[in-house]
């Protein structure tokens, strides 16, 4: 590309290239930017004359043939281009169904509280979004179970774990339902409480699930939450059981009766 030739002067009183399909500058007429403006009526050296006239004259005229076509040329590329568009959209909105069934979230409520629930990970115990199967094989296991479970996140059934020093919010208490293992999170995404999870944990054991947790920063893994109920008294008495015992003689066919007691 070269801005003009030595000819430019030339070429402003003719209005147009001069070396136009000359072989021998076919290189600098093609790569010329001046000739460009020529052709567009633009002038920049010479004073403006009737070449330049019909020049701008004739541009104006390709210019407005390029805007104004005909309905038969236009409709069918416009057609093609809706097309396009509507092929893009329907991608887009298959791409975003299958992230959206892919990551939907389910919560487990217990005490009209909201738990995120995930399934466990194997190998590190992390925990992975159900998805809309997840969620449909954690309905099938739950079965007859009086277990609710949410499909979206409701604010008035969030509660905020606060933590304190000897009871911070950093377990994950975790239990399985079939042959598969989920774990509880708030629904929040953050750890819960010792005390919280002793709370799951009695929850579940209503329904003879086990409940197990485990705290990761402190190195307390793999805890069974064991249910806190009301433990036996070990000072009662043993019962006193009267047994009779009813033998028979074959000789004289009468009856015994002994009384034992039994400590």
């Amino acid at each position: 590309m070269i801005g003009c030739c030595n000819s430019f002067k030339d070429c402003s009183d003719a209005g147009e290239c001069i070396k136009l399909n000359n072989p021998l500058y076919e290189e600098v007429y093609k790569g010329c930017l001046y000739k460009s403006n020529l052709d567009m009526g633009k002038n920049f050296y010479t004073d403006y004359n009737e070449n330049n006239r019909i020049k701008a004259e004739e541009y104006q005229k390709k210019q407005c043939s390029r805007k104004v076509k005909k309905p038969s040329e236009t409709l069918p590329k416009i057609k093609k281009e809706v097309e396009i568009v509507e092929d893009i959209k329907k991608e887009e909105n298959a791409l975003e169904k299958s992230f959206r069934d892919k990551y939907k979230r389910a919560y487990l409520v217990i005490n009209e509280r909201q738990f995120y629930i995930g399934t466990r990970g194997s190998y590190n115990g992390a925990t992975y979004a159900l998805g809309t199967e997840g969620i449909e094989r954690l309905i099938q296991n739950i079965g007859d179970l009086p277990i609710h479970i949410d499909t979206e996140y409701l604010d008035e059934m969030y509660q905020d774990e606060n933590g304190t020093f000897d009871d911070r919010a950093d377990w994950t208490p975790y239990f399985k339902i079939g042959q598969q293992q989920y774990n509880l999170m708030n629904s929040n995404l953050l750890g819960l409480k010792e005390s919280t999870c002793n709370m799951i944990a009695n929850y579940f054991a209503d329904l003879g699930i086990e409940v197990n947790s485990e705290c990761p920063k402190n190195g307390r893994n793999n805890r069974v939450f064991k249910p806190s109920k009301p433990k036996k008294s070990k000072d009662k008495q043993k019962p006193i059981v009267d047994t009779i015992k009813l033998s028979e003689d074959k000789k004289t066919k009468k009856a015994k009766v002994e009384q034992l007691s039994l400590f």
